[in-house]
């Protein structure tokens, strides 16, 4: 696998050194496991092997179906390259974990053989293609991540077999084809994610069978409208995320009941409705509603200490200083840019209507930004407090790699790569200046369209798997999408098992 330093004794089962360097990279992990219970306690079997972030830069070795005996592998956090053996498809693995690396092209069809596979995590590589349909086979698998590559076509119907899932993440993909109807059949599933993953809505209906949620994220899907959907039956969720679905109707009042819940993100639709005064939900941290057309007043319910809110750009009652929100002092954060009819020009302009209300509605943060730098007022942008210690060139070209990093369409935003080559100079900034044109499926920035198209066969603009690991470990799983939102980043992935 690219080690260029290894020792392993095998008398005592334990790695001495391995890896790239005599000594070995901080925050690496290296072990192998031996079972001695074979042959009255006189034979041992290797049954699992992790070597994680020791920056190897080699390939996935077919000879590890010779470990007959070998249950988990975990080689997460590496540079390895090349595919996934077909090989291994006659092993009796467990656990795969090939998290972060450069890996690429189609998953192997025997990937499907490995039954007693529970635990697969391909997340933040290369791969693409469709997923195989012999996926069916993996009648034990609980965890299935897929996070961060570049997969296509529709998911497979014969994922509707794999009853035992617990764990299922798609995010940040290339899929086609809309949301399929047989994730009802995963009745187990504690986790879904499908932020930025190339699917289309609606939402389906039936999602209020999956009663054992405790997570679910579905982010920026093309959809015609539909209400919110029923989560009344999954009353232990604990995170809810369903950002920019072209949802309509109230929202929902017995979300502020639900007992468990900590994080709430319906941003960026069409939501109506009043907060309530009386929110019962103890957990409640994090409130993100933005862009919707919710009204009333504010509560002083939402408004606890540590709590996170942000109710900008919708149609609440005006907040003057006598209001609860703009008590001083106080330890929450709340943002309230345009959250009224009388500070918001979408919300009142009677020349928007429909589908354009809504893209209009959605887009104006960013469209106040692209005017405000098209017409060389970026400054406005700067915090005031700032004051003469601004550098204004600094300002400008940070305000217009902003711009580019908010593109409705994550495949045409900058890589982290090249947004630190244009923070640093390196690479010239392209304007972005928004279209008219609200049919367009992109209004804010055809010309980073073109930019992108064009720079791709660039050595410089390769998408390299550094930059995606930069990515990842600076955000969350999903992370070069603009479907990380503040919830997300602050979650860091913890409970991701690598």
């Amino acid at each position: 696998m690219g080690a260029t330093y290894w020792k392993f004794n095998g008398d005592l089962c334990q790695i001495e050194i391995v890896g790239t360097t005599p000594t070995k990279p901080e925050g690496s992990e290296s072990s192998v496991d031996c079972e001695c219970d074979f042959d009255n306690s006189t034979t041992c079997h290797v049954v699992r092997i992790v070597l994680k972030r020791y920056n190897l830069p080699g390939v996935l070795p077919p000879q590890l179906v010779k470990l007959h005996y070998l249950r988990e592998v975990d080689f997460a956090y590496n540079y390895l390259s090349g595919t996934i053996p077909p090989e291994w498809g006659s092993t009796q693995l467990t656990l795969i974990s090939l998290l972060v690396n450069r890996l690429s092209g189609k998953i192997p069809k025997e990937l499907g053989n490995i039954t007693t596979l529970k635990y697969l995590t391909l997340e933040a590589n290369e791969f693409s293609g469709t997923l195989p349909a012999e996926f069916q086979n993996l009648q034990n698998l609980e965890t299935l991540m897929l996070s961060s590559n570049q997969f296509s076509g529709r998911l497979p119907a014969t994922l509707a077999g794999l009853k035992n899932l617990t764990d299922f993440r798609i995010n940040d993909n290339n899929f086609s084809g809309p949301i399929p109807e047989f994730i009802q059949s995963w009745n187990l599933l504690t986790r879904l994610e499908m932020c930025g993953s190339g699917l289309e809505g609606p939402i389906p209906s039936n999602i209020s069978v999956l009663e054992k949620l405790i997570d679910l994220r579905i982010t920026d899907i093309k959809s015609p409208i539909q209400q919110f959907p029923d989560l009344s039956r999954i009353t232990g969720i604990i995170r809810l995320v369903l950002r920019s679905c072209n949802l309509s109707g109230e929202f929902p009042p017995y979300i502020w009941q639900m007992q468990l819940v900590e994080v709430v993100d319906a941003s960026f639709n069409r939501l109506v409705g009043e907060i309530p005064n009386d929110i019962s939900g103890k957990s409640l941290r994090m409130v993100f509603l933005a862009g919707n057309m919710l009204s009333g007043n504010i509560p002083e319910s939402i408004l606890k200490d540590g709590f996170s809110v942000d109710l900008s750009y919708n149609n609440f009652t005006w907040q003057g200083p006598g209001q609860p929100t703009c008590r001083s002092n106080m330890n929450y954060y709340i943002n309230l840019f345009k959250s009224s009819s009388t500070g918001n020009p979408f919300i009142s302009s009677a020349s928007v209507t429909g589908g354009e209300f809504f893209h209009a509605q959605k887009i104006s943060p960013v469209l106040d930004a692209c005017h405000l730098q098209a017409s060389k007022k970026f400054e406005e942008l700067v915090d005031k407090i700032l004051g003469s210690k601004v550098d204004k060139e600094e300002a400008e070209r940070m305000v217009k790699v902003a711009l580019l990093c908010t593109n409705a369409t994550p495949s045409i935003r900058p890589i982290m790569s090249e947004v630190v080559s244009m923070l640093e100079g390196q690479l010239p900034i392209p304007d972005t200046i928004p279209e008219t044109n609200t049919n367009s499926d992109d209004l804010r920035f055809k010309a980073l369209r073109d930019f992108h198209q064009g720079t791709q066969s660039q050595s410089f603009f390769t998408r390299s798997q550094t930059a995606k690991q930069t990515t990842f470990h600076t955000q969350s799983s999903v992370q070069r999408s603009s479907s990380t939102s503040m919830e997300e980043t602050l979650e860091i992935q913890q409970d991701t098992r690598t």
